[in-house]
């Protein structure tokens, strides 16, 4: 994206905030695609706050260029240890199960092509890998977490800005643990950039995903 491009998609964004914040369910991309990528936020105090505006936007236009349906779930819950913002709970199990129950009541029976998610969303992703077998690849974008147990056989993608500061390391670490997990598959991709969507990167991913 060029400096332009990103100067005008924060002056919108500043201005005129997210298309239709109070949904809890807001479709991006290829609107007529049949499958969808679900989409889950960072820690937020505002669903329609100037970081998820943007990677909205980011995800809208990727979706409109490689012809993919992205649907970005808002958060139901709040989180204390995290001052109170927007988050998805997954420090045990049964919160994992919740959330997942959740979210999917959000998509209305659509059916779900992969899961997408960003710093907190990518934590409950590596948890909720975990927890159930999903069937569909999941992306874990600026984010680790911890390897529990011995896992399903899900394919997970760990995506990392090498200059993530808070979490380059970390996701390193989850990665290397995992090679001892028989059944959980992941693949770590490491990236150019800091705490953030790396749209080329991640574009590119789900173009070799959508087959």
């Amino acid at each position: 994206m060029t400096f332009y491009k990103v100067f005008i998609l924060l002056f919108l964004v500043a201005f005129f905030g997210c298309s239709k914040p109070h949904e809890d369910a807001i479709v991006l991309g290829n609107q007529s695609s049949s499958k969808v990528w679900i989409y889950l936020c960072g820690l937020t105090q505002s669903f329609d706050g100037q970081q998820e505006c943007n990677n909205r936007n980011i995800l809208d236009r990727m979706g409109q260029e490689i012809g993919v349906k992205f649907v970005a779930v808002k958060p139901k819950n709040r989180c204390h240890q995290f001052d109170n913002k927007l988050c998805w709970p997954h420090d045990s199990e049964s919160e994992v199960n919740k959330t997942y129950s959740e979210i999917v009541d959000a998509l209305n029976g659509q059916q779900i092509a992969g899961f997408i998610g960003f710093s907190n969303g990518g934590f409950f992703l590596n948890q909720l890998v975990q927890t159930k077998e999903l069937g569909v690849p999941v992306v874990s974008v600026g984010s680790a977490g911890v390897l529990k147990h011995d896992s399903y056989a899900n394919n997970l993608y760990l995506l990392v800005g090498k200059n993530d500061i808070y979490h380059y390391q970390h996701a390193k670490d989850f990665y290397n643990a995992s090679q001892s997990f028989s059944r959980l598959r992941v693949e770590l991709i490491e990236y150019d950039g800091g705490h953030e969507i790396p749209d080329a990167v991640l574009s590119e991913l789900l173009k070799k995903l959508r087959g």
